[in-house]
């Protein structure tokens, strides 16, 4: 069998069993958890909370991005972003919300830490008409993508977020799933 570390691949979750949705998340979790505890040391009490959208680099408390340029990659909002000390993330899934819009303005992410690419997602077949009438007027549900291998991101990393452009200016949000860890008691600002 392949030396794989990250497979790159997005799987909507409406596709998965639900059982499997939560162990991958369950998963990530505790692998983030590990990380933390070893680098910062056995002794320490961890807090794990939901990922707020200041953690990885938007000013704005909201997940909203505006694509780029057509048929390129670019930098999103989270764009050299330092995680904080003490601080380590895990993201597991992304969902795609564009209201009013049927074809996705992006077509890929991917996820750069440390000036290295760890992985690259494809996001097609991240939004699905509610019913086939929904479709015709163009109204779709978003759909979250679980990615089969955890993104870890640790303290004191540099991350930065791109986005492979399909239609240029199309405001949307990109709300990214997963949780920060941290020593417990640190102050959380909003």
């Amino acid at each position: 069998m392949a030396n794989v570390s990250t497979r790159s691949v997005i799987i909507p979750s409406d596709r998965m069993p639900v059982g499997a949705v939560h162990s991958l998340r369950m998963s990530a979790i505790e692998q983030v958890e590990d990380v933390a505890q070893r680098s910062l040391g056995v002794g320490v009490t961890l807090t794990t909370r939901d990922l707020q959208p200041a953690d990885i680099g938007y000013s704005n408390q909201q997940f909203t991005e505006t694509s780029g340029t057509d048929n390129t990659w670019s930098d999103t909002t989270i764009s050299a972003k330092s995680i904080a000390d003490e601080t380590f993330l895990v993201i597991w899934g992304v969902q795609m919300i564009i209201p009013g819009i049927v074809e996705l303005p992006i077509s890929a992410i991917r996820f750069v830490i440390g000036g290295g690419r760890v992985a690259q997602l494809s996001l097609y077949g991240m939004q699905q008409p509610h019913t086939p009438d929904a479709a015709e007027a163009g109204i779709f549900r978003p759909i979250t993508g679980m990615f089969l291998s955890p993104i870890v991101i640790t303290q004191n990393s540099v991350l930065t977020i791109q986005e492979y452009n399909v239609t240029a200016t199309t405001a949307y949000q990109m709300v990214f799933e997963g949780v920060a860890v941290e020593r417990e008691g640190k102050l959380i600002s909003p």
